[in-house]
């Protein structure tokens, strides 16, 4: 059988910028996508988003419900550095790593089921949730071997790390 372990960030726009600005860390940021009257709310920190501020709002609708809202552009270079940094982190698990851009690594874990927390039925979720308020996951998926020699994606599996929070709402299974 084969195990899978994906690294996702959410809002990984917003973390890749606060990565490359840690000053921004703790004020109200929105990253912004378009120019113009296109321009659009496609992440925020936590201190914007207890203001309202939320994905899909144009930056004037933004601004009236906060006026000091801070915008960034998306930075195609941040996200790429991120992005390799998330690769690298994957590399230090396991050397099979396949890149799935905007914040998502898969990396074969195969054979280091002894490394996990239980991957049977009703495994935990492991995430840590950032200053800027969004929660990263990593999570282990599970493929069955199909009788007609296929693989069959059945299961999902999160890795647990007993250094991070759980809570029963974070299980999840398809």
């Amino acid at each position: 059988m084969t195990l899978l372990a994906c690294f996702y960030v959410p809002m990984f726009a917003l973390a890749a910028r606060l990565r490359s600005e840690p000053d921004l860390l703790h004020e109200a940021v929105g990253i912004v996508e378009g120019n113009g009257n296109n321009a659009h709310i496609v992440a925020a920190t936590r201190r914007a988003r207890q203001k309202g501020i939320h994905p899909g709002l144009s930056l004037t609708q933004a601004r009236s419900l906060l006026p000091k809202l801070i915008a960034r552009g998306r930075d195609a270079e941040c996200e790429r550095t991120a992005q390799e940094a998330l690769l690298e982190v994957a590399e230090s698990f396991s050397p099979r790593v396949e890149d799935a851009g905007e914040g998502v690594v898969f990396l074969d874990v195969t054979g280091m089921e002894r490394h996990f927390a239980d991957v049977g039925d009703g495994g935990v979720c492991g995430g840590r949730e950032s200053e800027a308020g969004s929660r990263s996951e990593a999570s282990l998926v599970a493929d069955k071997p199909l009788s007609d020699g296929r693989h069959e994606n059945n299961s999902r599996y999160v890795l647990s790390d007993p250094r991070l929070p759980k809570s029963n709402s974070q299980t999840d299974s398809h």
